[in-house]
């Protein structure tokens, strides 16, 4: 939209953010990898990109998010291996990632840590509803929610998008369709050659405690975030399929362990308390862990034909606030065909071609 395009957005539930981007606080998440590899240059990339992004929401759109950094605890010692290995490569600059010992640590989180880790200070948190809310301010951007999409076609004017909404079936033609619908890719017959791997994720929230307040995300085997005023997130899990109320309290106390294993005086709190209140949200990934953005490409006698004015942009797994604003910028200089915001090289591995 913000590069001359009239977008029209179809949102299949009531409102948005209904399912994974619902979540009360998201992280900006970035891994580090010691490796020269071009999967390292795409996320540190996609990671100084995303933090650009956010700085210009908050300055000209008073977007607010707590850059209150991140510590990745080293929770063992093969972690901490690690640790020192991404700073003694002298690939990063202190402004991205720092070692520190675990009094440092301590007067980051503002409470006593017992573990060294890495800090990034540049991440943070935000609310991905409330990001999703602003991006759809934007005047050349039009919502329809309660819109179910039965059938995606080519047509003269580029595609064919055939619908049911309001107990009623129609159709719009837009000159172009970017599928950002995650596993539901599988839905349309162009795109479910693609390996989708999906699994879900847990996250609990507990009242806002002054006993367990931190002042930057805490990060190990598991997650807990600084609290937005109201309660604090805790999760990390991965699993299959059990959504049952044995399973979901089983995997709470999953998250509290972690937490224990990072931060044991908070930890200790949490497993004393009882969350007010659990989201179980799905997180679509492929084998190799890049996503898929780019136009689509069809299989066809072992020949991979281009499908003109369609793109994907999915499979973003947990670094989806990391990702898309770099992944949206190469969306739209593909659409304008202006530069890339990333190389060729990065670019190949995030098209779908690859697959």
């Amino acid at each position: 939209a913000r590069s001359g395009w009239e977008v029209v957005v179809l949102e299949r539930e009531a409102s948005i953010a209904r399912h994974g981007s619902g979540n009360a606080q998201g992280i900006l998440h970035y891994r580090p990898s010691k490796a020269d590899s071009t999967q390292r240059q795409f996320n540190l990339h996609a990671f100084l990109y995303a933090v650009r992004h956010y700085r210009m929401l908050s300055s000209e759109h008073q977007f607010a998010w707590d850059q209150c950094g991140m510590l990745q605890l080293a929770v063992n010692s093969k972690l901490l291996a690690r640790y020192e290995a991404l700073i003694q490569s002298g690939e990063y600059s202190e402004q991205v990632l720092q070692l520190l010992d675990a009094s440092e640590a301590s007067k980051i989180a503002g409470r006593i840590m017992d573990l060294p880790g890495l800090y990034l200070p540049d991440s943070g948190w935000m609310s991905p509803r409330t990001l999703c809310e602003l991006y759809l301010q934007h005047p050349g951007i039009t919502l329809r929610t309660g819109v179910e999409v039965l059938a995606l076609e080519p047509s003269e004017a580029g595609w064919r998008i055939e619908f049911q909404a309001a107990n009623a079936a129609d159709f719009i033609e837009m000159s172009a369709v970017i599928l950002c619908n995650a596993a539901d890719a599988y839905a349309c017959t162009q795109t479910r050659h693609y390996p989708l791997v999906c699994n879900l994720g847990q996250v609990d929230y507990y009242a806002s405690d002054k006993a367990s307040e931190i002042q930057t995300v805490l990060c190990g085997q598991g997650y807990i975030l600084p609290s937005n005023g109201e309660y604090q997130s805790v999760g990390g899990s991965f699993f299959v399929g059990d959504q049952s109320v044995d399973a979901c309290a089983a995997r709470r106390v999953g998250h509290v362990e972690a937490v224990q294993a990072m931060a044991p005086q908070i930890g200790n709190i949490l497993a004393g308390a009882r969350a007010t209140d659990q989201r179980i949200g799905m997180r679509c990934a492929t084998p190799d862990r890049m996503p898929i953005v780019g136009p689509v490409t069809k299989p066809d006698a072992g020949i991979k034909t281009l499908l003109p004015g369609l793109f994907l942009n999915v499979a973003h797994g947990s670094h989806g606030l990391t990702r898309t604003p770099i992944c949206a910028g190469y969306l739209a200089s593909l659409l304008n065909q202006t530069p890339f915001p990333v190389s060729n090289s990065v670019a190949a591995i995030i098209r779908p071609d690859r697959f």
